[in-house]
């Protein structure tokens, strides 16, 4: 199965699995020794872990938000040897679109996209490429929303930050920016979280006295880990 479903309050969310990468796992687990890590997640012969490209659904009353997009199918070979890539879906498309296919849904019916940032591995479904070689929406129906902050950092790279923010991601999108805390439409509200990049930001899902949030700020390690070392995702 390519989600996984459950509920917020009145509304029904799903956690969409867009396909895997695979990082370094000292990257990834930064302070974590890698004697603790790698008895719960083992290294390859890289020393890259294997990490979902995991996004949110949320079945709302305004129309199907999508938080985050994956990697999307852009790139080349090469490219997705480096980062571990697996996430070819049906007809030239992703496992993403699989996902939503699997619930029903066409990327059409999709009405906003939130991106928490524009890393590749976030943003990259923005856009997708189609036979002919184009790039265009890969959601052409929905509203992107993203931190003005962030779009301005994707678009002043420097050497350390380049490789993770591609231009065909984010250049050629519409979106509506934002500054700080908002509510793009009720019940979803987006939160400023800076560290992982400074722009950064969480998406809270909030119905009837329930809340979920994606934080999105690394993809997720196919393990489970003590909460005090990191996560993707909290509820309450």
């Amino acid at each position: 199965m390519a989600h996984t479903t459950f509920r917020v309050g009145r509304l029904t969310c799903h956690a969409l699995e867009a396909g895997r990468q695979a990082l370094d796992g000292g990257a990834m687990f930064g302070v974590v020794p890698k004697p603790l890590w790698q008895r719960r997640i083992a290294a390859d012969e890289r020393n890259r872990i294997p990490l979902a490209l995991r996004c949110l659904l949320v079945e709302h009353g305004d129309g199907l938000v999508l938080v985050d997009t994956g990697l999307g199918n852009k790139e080349d070979e090469k490219f997705k040897d480096i980062y571990g890539v697996v996430n070819e879906g049906k007809d030239g498309r992703t496992q993403l679109e699989d996902a939503l296919a699997e619930l029903g849904h066409a990327p059409a019916d999709v009405r906003w996209v939130i991106d928490t940032h524009l890393h590749f591995d976030h943003a990259g479904g923005n856009t997708y490429r189609d036979p002919s070689g184009r790039v265009t929406l890969s959601f052409p129906k929905a509203r992107y929303v993203v931190q003005r902050g962030e779009l301005e950092f994707a678009r002043h790279t420097n050497e350390r930050t380049a490789a993770s923010y591609l231009p065909p991601n984010f250049e050629s999108v519409p979106f509506t920016l934002i500054d700080g805390e908002a509510q793009p439409l009720p019940g979803i509200r987006c939160l400023p979280t800076p560290g992982h990049v400074p722009y950064h930001q969480s998406v809270l899902v909030e119905s009837g006295g329930s809340a979920s949030s994606r934080t999105s700020s690394r993809p997720a390690p196919i393990c489970r880990f003590p909460g005090s070392w990191d996560t993707t995702w909290s509820r309450s």
